[in-house]
């Protein structure tokens, strides 16, 4: 039996609701998304991995952290800890959502505020992206990282405003 589209929404909805966001992983095409992180005024996570337990864990862990503590960008290195002690730097970087990012990876996210724009209170849609560094603690977007222990796909970073 499949659900229509409304009560698909309506239950995304819910489910913010009472978690304060929801978490789509994308099977198959190795990433995952928060929505409805932005109707505290965050903006909304992807990230990049084939795991999806790990990016709900991540994904919440973030969301949690925000409560807390305010949405810090660039890197954080107190997020997330090792059961060693050690910890994993987390970098969070704002996207560009071009006609790509909107009808590839984030449509579910668009609908969502389309049909719920209170839960958009800026009017804006945003995405950050969540990255990690490899074992050598190389980020994916530099040489020698080990993309083929951590494949992480980088999208677009927005660009920088100048004021």
């Amino acid at each position: 039996m499949s659900i229509s589209t409304e009560r698909y929404q309506e239950k995304m909805k819910e489910i913010v609701d009472e978690h304060g966001l929801i978490i789509l992983a994308v099977i198959g095409a190795g990433f995952s998304y928060a929505i409805g992180m932005a109707k505290k005024g965050f903006p909304d996570v992807i990230i990049s991995t084939e795991d999806p337990k790990l990016a709900h864990y991540l994904l919440n862990r973030l969301y949690r952290e925000w409560v807390d503590e305010g949405v810090v960008l660039g890197v954080n290195a107190d997020l997330i800890q090792g059961q060693g002690g050690g910890v994993l730097r987390i970098g969070l970087e704002a996207i560009t959502l071009d006609d790509e990012m909107k009808g590839k990876y984030i449509c579910q996210a668009l609908a969502f505020y389309e049909r719920y724009p209170d839960y958009l209170p800026s009017g804006e849609v945003s995405f950050v992206q969540a990255i990690w560094p490899d074992e050598k603690g190389l980020w994916p977007n530099e040489s020698n990282y080990d993309h083929d222990k951590f494949p992480q796909q980088l999208f677009p970073k927005k660009a920088k405003s100048s004021h």
